[in-house]
Formats: structure tokens, C-alpha cells, sequence
């Protein structure tokens, strides 16, 4: 068996491919950094508003509503990056439910954020 037209021919789809790929691969790495100082960020501010403490105060149950709220934003973040690897690989058939399943998470969020208790 002659693997040298096997080589060949690998080496160039790969080759054709390999931009996408690393592009891909960059978008996911700066997106989950982004994701962790988001969380970060999230976490910080809430345990600055004192979010838990006021909790326990009202309801008299303890709860970490904090780390419950900044792990949901690494969540959405990671989602909006898993869409932008997706679309960087041109794999629309994944990239198409996660394109809808963001869009209606962006257009929920606004009656969750304005809901009054």
C-alpha cells in the first residue's frame, strides 16, 4: 500500500483546515478567560451588595444566591463562545440550536432582571 498519496492527501485537507482550527481553538481559550473574570467579577460585586446576608435577613434561610448567580454568567459567556468556535468551524448544524437557545436566553434575561419580588 502506497501511504505517501495518503500523506499527501491528509496533509492538505488538514492544511486547508488548520487556520479554522487554531481560530477556533483562540476564540475558545480567550472566551473561557473571559467566562472565569466574568464569574470573578459576578461574585465580587454580589458579595459586595451583601446579596446572601440580605437573603438570610428576609427569609431567614441561608442560601448562596451568589455563587449560584456568577456561575450562570460563566455559563452564558461560555455559550456565546461555544457559538463563535462553532460558526468559526463552519459546523452549522450545531452552531444553528445554539444560535436560537442564545437568543431566547438574551431575550428571557430582560423579564428575569426586571421581575419584582
Amino acid at each position: 500500500m502506497d501511504y505517501s498519496v495518503f500523506t499527501t492527501s491528509l496533509l492538505n485537507t488538514l492544511g486547508a483546515h488548520m487556520p479554522s482550527i487554531f481560530g477556533a481553538l483562540g476564540i475558545l481559550v480567550v472566551g473561557w478567560i473571559i467566562a472565569v473574570g466574568v464569574r470573578a467579577g459576578v461574585k465580587r460585586l454580589l458579595v459586595m451588595l451583601s446579596v446572601n446576608r440580605r437573603i438570610k435577613e428576609s427569609t431567614e434561610q441561608s442560601l448562596d444566591v451568589e455563587s449560584g448567580i456568577a456561575v450562570g454568567a460563566f455559563w452564558i459567556v461560555l455559550l456565546v463562545t461555544f457559538l463563535g468556535v462553532f460558526n468559526a468551524l463552519s459546523l452549522d448544524l450545531i452552531s444553528n440550536p445554539f444560535q436560537v437557545l442564545v437568543t431566547q436566553i438574551f431575550g428571557y434575561l430582560p423579564r428575569l432582571l426586571g421581575a419584582r419580588c
